[in-house]
């Protein structure tokens, strides 16, 4: 059986089947977008991507290195916001109170 009618123009039942599927198509590329603005939100650490470099760079949450921190460094891209992008890492942000191998003191 077929969804056209006598005259060969689509009926309702066929307009209902593409209107759902383009409905299903505009959804699953909103969840992307959600997926990957959450992980530009997301600190790095929390970002299964940046393990490796996360590991690599000993970077963490809380500098161990009393003023080295994210925010005072050179690559830290925030600002004086409490998180930023950090040069090193293309998904996430780091916190201003981080701290990684890489620091390096921000010219004034």
């Amino acid at each position: 059986m077929t969804d056209r009618n006598r005259d060969g123009h689509i009926t309702r039942r066929e307009l209902g089947r593409v209107g759902l599927g383009f409905a299903l198509a505009i959804g699953s590329a909103g969840a992307g977008v959600r997926t990957a603005r959450a992980e530009e939100e997301a600190l790095v650490n929390e970002v299964a991507d940046n393990a490796a470099l996360v590991q690599a760079l000993s970077y963490v949450n809380q500098s161990p290195v009393e003023g080295a921190n994210c925010g005072n460094c050179a690559i830290y891209l925030g600002g004086s916001a409490t998180k930023g992008k950090c040069g090193l890492f293309q998904k996430g942000v780091v916190l201003s109170t981080g701290h990684c191998a890489s620091w390096s003191k921000k010219s004034t």
